[in-house]
């Protein structure tokens, strides 16, 4: 029986709750962070923008049905600070770190809850406005022509 466990404790590594966190909060690097920060800023700004008589710029505070509406808003309006519209990847990215941002303050997923489906219109509408003015997805080389 002593046989057994040492195989199990060979095959398996436990780890204390203090050491799953810590390996926990190396998920969080610091692209990630950065991504994240840029997002909440960027969305606050817009929220302070559209709505300068918001009592809170707490998004995560709101109810999901205001949070639907100006995030639907965000996603066709949201432009760089030169007034360009932001390439596809870049309001992609803003997405998922928003995303991320929420989940922590225990909102549903912005990309499956039926709380969102407003936001998701909105969002595959800017896609669709993007790709139409080039600002989609890196294009590719061009095709490689064979001799004949």
């Amino acid at each position: 029986m002593a046989q057994n466990n040492e195989k199990q404790n060979k095959q398996h590594q436990y780890f204390s709750l203090e050491e799953l966190k810590e390996k926990e909060s190396i998920l969080d690097n610091e692209n990630t962070l950065k991504k994240e920060k840029k997002a909440h800023l960027t969305f606050t700004a817009f929220l302070s923008g559209i709505e300068p008589k918001l009592q809170s710029l707490d998004y995560w505070l709101y109810d999901n049905d205001s949070l639907n509406e100006y995030l639907a808003k965000f996603w066709l309006g949201a432009r760089q600070s030169d007034g360009q519209k932001y390439k596809l990847n870049s309001l992609s990215s803003m997405m998922y770190s928003l995303n991320c941002i929420l989940k922590r303050h225990g909102f549903p997923g912005i990309h499956k809850s039926d709380d969102f489906i407003a936001s998701r219109c909105a969002f595959e509408a800017a896609k669709c406005e993007l790709v139409k003015e080039g600002k989609g997805a890196t294009q590719s080389a061009p095709e490689i022509q064979h001799r004949e």
